[in-house]
């Protein structure tokens, strides 16, 4: 049935059936090409989904990240026991970008222009990313079994604000409750 389609679509476009078929699998190709960028990628972003929400996602992932680290790590300490940890953070994450400054002196008005370096590639356009400053953490909660010792509580004091280079007011430690059911 297809050779017949073939011969009638040759007869007709009076091209040879080699031609034919060249031409038709480009045209099936770009029939795909177009079908494909209509067709939602799996780029980790959910439908819908604003840059807003993605700057929030990684805001919430670097705090808990930090959190499953220093309980690890807290639950390590001799006496500490069964450990949990909140960490707070104080902004995002801040992205710093490359800056062009000019000034000129025009008699007697001087001026300053100051403006982002773009740079275009791949039909966008963007800044230069010089840095990207990691959130600021505001502050460390740390509930443990053997966070009524005095000892303890100064042994994970010293560990969070040495990780986390952050003052020893930032971190708070308190004792885990007894779930004895009594």
């Amino acid at each position: 049935m297809a050779v017949k389609i073939l011969e009638t679509l040759s007869r007709k476009t009076k091209l040879t059936k080699k031609t034919l078929i060249v031409t038709l699998a480009a045209f099936f190709g770009i029939i795909l090409l177009i079908i494909s960028e209509l067709i939602p990628s799996g780029s980790g972003k959910e439908k819908g989904e604003t840059p807003e929400q993605t700057a929030a996602d990684s805001y919430t992932q670097y705090a808990e990240d930090i959190e499953q680290r220093l309980t690890a790590l807290i639950s390590q300490i001799d006496g500490a026991g069964k450990t949990k940890v909140m960490v707070t953070l104080e902004c995002s994450d801040e992205n710093v970008y490359a800056k062009s400054e000019k000034s000129s002196s025009d008699g007697d008005s001087g001026s300053f222009e100051q403006g982002y370096i773009i740079v275009e590639s791949n039909d966008s356009q963007g800044g230069i990313l010089l840095k990207v400053t990691e959130p600021k953490i505001r502050g460390v909660a740390v509930v443990c079994a053997g966070g009524d010792s005095p000892v303890v509580r100064q042994s994970i004091t010293d560990t969070v604000t040495a990780v986390l280079d952050i003052s020893s007011a930032r971190v708070n430690i308190a004792t885990m409750k007894n779930d004895n059911g009594g």
